[in-house]
């Protein structure tokens, strides 16, 4: 705060309550000369170019998506030297929440907007290319495994990796688009609130795969909410599926092959990094027996 107000443009600042403290990173819900928002400050040593490629990033999305349903925060005032940013605070819980609160008609609504607000970010800066997919696998068999402890699932990420390997064969060389997206677009980094999604969390212009993006979203869903849904593609609930391609954020070749690809590896990595965590560990395991045992639909091709 006072660092903050020694700035000529804040008149005034206090913060209201610490949101988030870690190795890296600051965050605080406050008020600045009378607004509510968000201040992050970065401890690293690359602070102030992340504040750079969070302002330019935050800067051109704030002429494509500064209205309507699909949105985004908005970069109010960056110090890069000081490593410290603050953004418009984005109303309504997080879309997760929303999500899981909803009953079924509602949450079909709110997994195509879902899909609606990515493809409303890729819609301007995409490109079409050919799929590598012999590199995410080898990315995965580099992926050190200690936190895995129990047999059984270390034997279960060899079956997984065994499958991709397998889809990676039929899918090497296939159509994908690539384009400029969030990079972390799951449930917990926007809210939703009076029919807007409102993305948080921005780092900087980030190119994936939409549909490495889009297996990322539905597969946090399912990872975090317990229980087995009942009808199911590739593990992920049948309805959350159709909801959110119905959106039109994949055409319809890639919903057969990167983003089934793209589903399995994330589960990989999912499961691994969440170990610890008892209830995500029992989430994702049973999410992965269920992609490799439920059928996909519509059939690959």
């Amino acid at each position: 705060a006072e660092l903050l107000q020694q700035k000529p443009e804040i008149t005034s600042c206090k913060i209201v309550e610490t949101l988030k403290l870690s190795d890296t990173s600051q965050v605080f819900a406050a008020k600045v000369n009378g607004k509510k928002v968000v201040v992050k400050r970065f401890v690293t040593p690359d602070a102030a170019q992340t504040i750079l490629n969070m302002q330019k990033e935050l800067d051109h999305l704030g002429t494509t998506m500064n209205q309507g349903a699909n949105q985004v925060n908005r970069c109010l005032y960056a110090f890069p030297q000081e490593g410290v940013v603050v953004l418009s605070m984005a109303q309504g819980p997080r879309l997760s929440d929303a999500i899981s609160a909803a009953n079924p008609a509602k949450r079909s609504t709110l997994l195509q907007h879902s899909g609606a607000w990515l493809a409303a970010y890729t819609q301007s800066r995409r490109r079409q290319t050919t799929f590598g997919a012999g590199y995410w696998v080898n990315t995965l068999r580099k992926i050190n495994l200690p936190p895995v402890t129990d047999p059984q699932d270390i034997d279960l990420l060899q079956k997984l990796l065994t499958d991709l390997h397998r889809r990676a064969s039929e899918t090497k060389g296939c159509s994908v688009f690539q384009a400029a997206t969030h990079g972390d677009f799951v449930g917990i980094n926007a809210h939703y609130a009076d029919g807007v999604i409102c993305g948080v969390d921005i780092r900087g212009e980030c190119w994936l795969a939409i549909a490495k993006e889009a297996a990322r979203f539905l597969v946090w869903i399912r990872i975090h909410e317990a229980g087995k849904p009942r009808e199911q593609i590739c593990g992920i609930a049948r309805t959350d599926w159709q909801a959110f391609l119905a959106s039109g954020v994949l055409d319809a070749q890639e919903q057969k092959t990167t983003l089934p690809f793209f589903i399995g590896t994330n589960l990989y990595s999912r499961f691994v990094a969440e170990y610890r965590r008892a209830d995500i560990r029992t989430n994702t395991r049973q999410a992965i027996q269920d992609f490799l045992t439920t059928p996909e639909l519509p059939p690959r091709g």
